[in-house]
């Protein structure tokens, strides 16, 4: 049997670093089908793009993953209808899998990771195909039941799947909530590389990070660390720099706690790592703020050079508005590097009993601050946090996911 996964949310190359977490899934779940000998043998992949250009359609068509997979990927264009379109998005999907049918022929499983609306779309496809499929649920994908008009085909999809995998927990309940059966409901949890995603020690890893930077091209790290004076501490934001994930409640926190200490005035920095729409107005409110000056936008990094920031910063700030169950979290652990994160979808069990961590209410820029301030007065045996954690890996999840969809 011949597995195929669909997601909009994949590496492009327009966009290197997009849905690295599904790459990382499914190249483990090739890799563990190649080496087994019944049910699922080979896996291949299909990225929606959503494009309303349709002149763009045949130079996306022709793409190649920028990622070095060890499996296909094929791109296919979709119309878009930017913010209005959202209730028609599942039809233009699913009209995209019916122009490469041939392709999908070849497969007898499908596998959507994204619920709407990439799930709705797999699932109509293979009601009218008789090919099973299963849905992946991975967090604010979960906000789209909130829409009647949305909620009523996830709905029946739902009903109609042969499953859905949720990465936690409160995602399930979520679903259950909204009407899905919990019979049809499975918690398969994120893993983690552990391979990039360990202790090094901060020196050694500056030093990695600036070869790297030179080599590649990134004068903008380099200065950083040109301009970082000694003592100097950074709080790191890793994600899309989007409403959702709240970078502008780090920028207030991080404001609040320089203001409120005169020695974090002088010595910390932030670091953005990521893109989004919120970019511009985080570049102007930091510019008039206490903090201009202090706050370095990275954009868009190679997805190799996260781990060694990770090494490098003192505390990982995550102050999402809404999350399934956020990967930076594990993959912060599993470096060594304490957090502070807010009360939203998986985060509270992520860091239970981990005394390097703190918790913050969403939306509460001072509990954040103070949450910070107290992380990064912490003397944290960073060895022996990373050792308490990275032992889930990818790998275990794709095995995890192969025995659930296989039967």
């Amino acid at each position: 049997m011949n597995l195929l996964t669909v997601s909009n949310l994949y590496p492009r190359p327009d966009q290197p670093t997009r849905g690295m977490f599904n790459e990382q899934l499914f190249r483990e779940m090739a890799s563990v089908l190649g080496e087994g000998q019944d049910a699922v043998s080979s896996l291949s992949n299909v990225c929606f793009v959503p494009e309303w250009r349709l002149w763009r359609w045949p130079q996306i068509r022709r793409w190649s993953s920028p990622s070095r997979s060890n499996h296909e990927t094929r791109y296919v264009p979709v119309f878009y209808i930017p913010v209005i379109g959202r209730n028609w998005s599942a039809a233009f999907y699913r009209r995209g899998l019916d122009h490469i049918r041939d392709h999908i022929d070849a497969h007898e499983l499908l596998y959507a990771s994204w619920m709407y609306p990439d799930g709705v779309a797999v699932v109509d496809f293979a009601r009218r195909t008789g090919k099973p499929a299963w849905i992946m649920v991975l967090g604010t994908d979960t906000q789209h039941l909130d829409n009647p008009a949305r909620a009523r085909p996830i709905l029946r999809a739902a009903a109609d799947a042969r499953g859905l995998i949720c990465v936690c927990e409160p995602l399930a309940e979520r679903l259950v909530r909204a009407g899905v059966s919990r019979d049809q409901v499975h918690v398969v949890p994120n893993g983690v590389d552990a391979s990039r995603f360990h202790c090094r020690a901060p020196v050694l890893a500056q030093r990695e990070l600036i070869a790297m930077a030179r080599r590649d091209g990134f004068e903008h790290v380099n200065r950083f660390f040109t301009d970082l004076q000694p003592g100097g501490r950074i709080v790191l934001f890793v994600g899309n720099v989007v409403v959702v994930k709240a970078p502008d409640l780090l920028l207030e926190a991080f404001s609040r706690l320089r203001d409120a200490d005169p020695v974090m005035r002088e010595h910390l920095h932030l670091v953005v790592i990521g893109s989004g729409a919120m970019q511009p107005l985080l570049e102007s409110r930091a510019n008039v703020s206490s903090a201009c000056g202090r706050v370095h936008f990275m954009g868009n990094l190679p997805h190799e050079m996260i781990p060694l920031w990770m090494n490098i910063a003192d505390c990982l700030g995550l102050t999402s508005r809404s999350e399934g169950m956020p990967n930076v979290i594990l993959e912060a652990l599993a470096s060594g590097l304490p957090l502070v994160c807010t009360r939203v979808g998986a985060c509270e069990s992520m860091v239970a009993g981990e005394s390097a961590t703190r918790l913050a209410p969403s939306g509460d820029s001072g509990a954040i601050s103070r949450g910070m301030k107290e992380v990064l007065m912490l003397d944290t045996n960073r060895t022996e946090l990373a050792a308490r954690h990275g032992a889930y890996t990818w790998r275990h999840q794709a095995q995890h996911i192969l025995e659930l969809i296989k039967t």
